[in-house]
């Protein structure tokens, strides 16, 4: 049994044949080595029937989770809408009791310093 080395036997072919990202321009005592290997690979992987159903469990998960997340945006956005207006309201209720009890204050007689309330 005579060993050679593998790369003693390749020939080289020219790049212009054919585009791929495989070894496939080399070819090893006439036959051709990487591209056409890998093709027949995938096409026989494609018509397995755990690639099939592999195939329709992740297409399955997409379509749950743009939808999921579709329907999740429009009530969340209507639900933020909601609790802004709420937290300006309560925002501008206090300014507005604040300024309110300021003018009674000064009506009243009292004196306003720095934040404290002097009657007198």
């Amino acid at each position: 049994m005579k060993i050679t080395p593998l790369l003693a036997n390749y020939q080289h072919t020219p790049l212009t044949s054919r585009l791929c990202l495989w070894p496939c321009v080399q070819t090893h005592k006439g036959t051709e080595m990487g591209f056409d290997r890998v093709a027949g690979r995938l096409k026989r992987l494609s018509r397995s029937i755990i690639f099939k159903l592999m195939a329709l469990a992740l297409v399955m998960v997409a379509v749950g989770f743009v939808t999921r997340f579709t329907m999740l945006r429009t009530l969340l956005s209507e639900d933020v809408v909601a609790l802004s207006a709420a937290h300006q309201l309560s925002i501008a209720e206090y300014a507005a009791r604040d300024v309110e009890d300021k003018v009674r204050l000064r009506l009243e007689g009292g004196e306003i310093r720095f934040g404290v309330v002097t009657v007198g």
